[in-house]
């Protein structure tokens, strides 16, 4: 235990050396790697939680830089999940860090997410993705933890696998601002997952917080105050009832439009051979860039599970873009 009580003497007294062995056997999933997720996923990683998994699929812009602290200039364009990756190795490299640069969805969410996970922490910026995670943690009896943050306020919610859930607290799934509608303060979203992260590290080290089961905890960061509020379990519910309709796999659509302006992810059916890709391009394009899971070159970046994500003006010029150097 002496490199144990090196790198976290500080809180071994308060967690004790159980719950530090326990923190290092966690398996935690977080979803989302953006302005949330880079102050979770620092602060667990620090903290000593074992095996952390990063699921996201876009890349680092210059206007995530604001807010989202593991990324710097020399991030912009990488895939997201990559450089969170090599920078939370470089703070601990006693942990593991896997990575899953995908489009989540009701299709791969199984596959992309073990039955033996023991936490998941949602750090995205959509509600279709969270009554995703919602259907797919209550089905599977995993505990998980809901946040948000938009403007000047936030909100988080500890979703234990035998209480409430999201679909009881929002049955209306309605979809309120984005950051990029309504704009971020920074400290907020720092607040946020700094309380996200304080819920996980309590219920991985196995403390008890059955005082916030059944609870949506809001913040006002201009007034500096914490609300809660008690929920209880919908009797209407379908997820709570097991039909978890957002699991149901329907046709994916071929192309999203990214929270980021001008990002569009084009999506095909195919498999793509990078290297393969890279030489046929190369005369084109002096500067490409293939790294474990992506190569990058000129406006695209593209993976080998048939995705790309393209900056382009419209739906039609990203389309066109996929179909001249992808396609073809």
């Amino acid at each position: 235990m002496n490199k144990l009580n090196g790198r976290y003497i500080r809180q071994i007294p308060l967690i004790g050396t159980q719950g530090q062995e326990k923190l290092q056997s966690a398996k935690v999933a977080i979803i989302g790697v953006g302005a949330l997720c880079t102050v979770a996923a620092e602060l667990l990683v620090r903290s000593g939680v074992g095996s952390i998994l990063l699921i996201d699929r876009d890349v680092v812009e210059l206007s995530n830089l604001q807010r989202q602290s593991l990324f710097a200039n020399s991030d912009i364009s990488s895939s997201k999940v990559v450089a969170a990756k090599r920078r939370l190795l470089e703070i601990n490299p006693e942990i593991t860090i896997e990575i899953a640069p995908v489009h989540l969805s009701a299709k791969n969410i199984s596959q992309t997410i073990s039955d033996k996970i023991n936490l998941v922490l949602d750090c995205t910026d959509n509600m279709n993705t969270r009554f995703l995670i919602n259907d797919y943690t209550k089905k599977n009896m995993i505990n998980w933890i809901f946040a948000s943050a938009v403007g000047w306020s936030g909100m988080f919610s500890f979703i234990a696998a035998d209480s409430a859930c999201l679909r009881c607290q929002m049955p209306k799934k309605a979809n309120g601002e984005t950051c990029q509608e309504a704009g971020v303060i920074g400290a907020v979203t720092k607040s946020i997952a700094s309380m996200q992260s304080n819920i996980a590290i309590q219920f991985l080290t196995g403390q008890d917080i059955s005082n916030l089961k059944n609870k949506l905890f809001t913040y006002d960061a201009k007034t500096i105050s914490l609300r809660n509020f008690d929920i209880q379990k919908d009797p209407r519910c379908k997820t709570c009832s097991n039909e978890f309709p957002s699991l149901k796999v329907q046709g994916q659509e071929d192309i999203v439009r990214f929270c980021s302006s001008g990002m569009f992810q084009v999506s095909r059916e195919t498999k793509i051979d990078l290297v393969k890709l890279q030489k046929t391009i190369e005369s084109e394009f002096t500067e490409t860039i293939l790294d474990e899971i992506s190569l990058r070159f000129g406006n695209l970046t593209v993976f080998s599970d048939g995705r790309a994500l393209i900056k382009a003006k419209t739906k039609e010029s990203a389309v066109t873009l996929y179909d001249r150097y992808i396609s073809n």
